[in-house]
This record gives structure tokens, sequence and C-alpha cells, in this order.
């Protein structure tokens, strides 16, 4: 299944708890310090999609890098993701959650991922498009990660749309080896 929608329902849920016990600003912060972290430490992010990992190295990779930052429910909720084994989706989860709030408030945000800064005139493309396409008002993050090679892709609720070098590799990757068989 799809990180990005695995993410999401983690992010409903956590959503949830946080209406059901009146603690949205606790988690609305622990989303922000996640982000952080994952922002200014890329090999943190690298890290949560290696495979191959025991769940005694995710635990502990979790509790350095993320439990000293977030409060109780989100550390619940990191620790269900670690014994699901669904550590991949982690980087999404900031994103999953700022989605649900939004389409609270009747805004979608839309997240663009690139490895350099874009124009001004490609995000108001963008954004144009995206607002014809989904009806609603746009709100525009970015994030420049530089494993991305180049291009740039754009996440919101639970899609993605990869034009980036990396995502085209991968797809090409997967199309010689599939011809090989």
């Amino acid at each position: 299944m799809n990180t990005a929608i695995v993410a999401r329902r983690y992010a409903q849920a956590l959503y949830e708890i946080a209406i059901e016990h009146n603690v949205m600003g606790q988690v609305k912060e622990d989303m922000r310090a996640i982000s952080i972290v994952l922002e200014g430490a890329p090999e943190i992010r690298r890290y949560c999609f290696r495979i191959n990992l025991n769940r005694g190295d995710e635990k502990e990779f979790i509790n350095i890098a993320f439990i000293p930052y977030v409060g109780s429910f989100t550390r619940q909720l990191l620790e269900i993701l670690v014994r699901n084994r669904r550590l991949s989706s982690l980087p999404f989860l900031p994103v999953a959650f700022d989605g649900i709030l939004d389409e609270k408030a009747g805004v979608v945000t839309v997240d663009i991922e690139s490895a350099h800064q874009l124009t001004e005139s490609i995000i108001s493309g963008i954004r144009e498009k995206m607002k014809r396409r989904i009806g609603k008002e746009i709100n525009i993050r970015r994030r420049i990660l530089p494993e991305l090679l180049g291009g740039f892709r754009i996440l919101w609720r639970n899609k993605i749309v990869d034009f980036t070098v990396r995502g085209r590799l991968k797809e090409l990757r997967r199309l010689v080896s599939k011809q090989q068989v």
C-alpha cells in the first residue's frame, strides 16, 4: 500500500484522538517538531525508508530522533508505526495531518518537494492547475529535498505526482527489470 495513504490513515487516527482528548495544540506542535527533525537531518528521513531493519533498531531510532520532542499521544502513534512495520510512512505523517486540518477548514494544502528552489511562475502554474482540478482554495508549501536530484513532486491528500529525476529513474529501473523477466 502507498506510504502516503498509510500515513493519512495514521494521521486521521491521531486527529480523532486529539479532538477526543482536547490536545490538538500539542499534536500540531508535535507534527511541527517531526517536520523540523526530518527537514533538518536528511539522513533521518532516509533512515525511515531503509528496509530489513529489525523492530529493536526502529524503536531505538524513534526513541532517539523523535520521542524527546513529542507529547504522549504522538509518542504512542510512533510506537505503533514501529510495531506495525510502517516506519516509511513517518516522513509523510506531518503532511497528512496538516491535510486533514486543511480539509476541516475547506482549504487543500499542496506540498511541492523539489531538489532546488522553483520559480514563482512554476509555483503559480501548479497552484492554478490544482485549483481547477480540486475546485478549492490551494495553500502551497514548499520543501527542498536535494536527494530528489532534480525536478519536483506534488503531494496532496493521499496522492503523489512525481516529476523528479529520482522518480523517473526508479520507474525506468522497474520497466527494464520487468522486460528482462
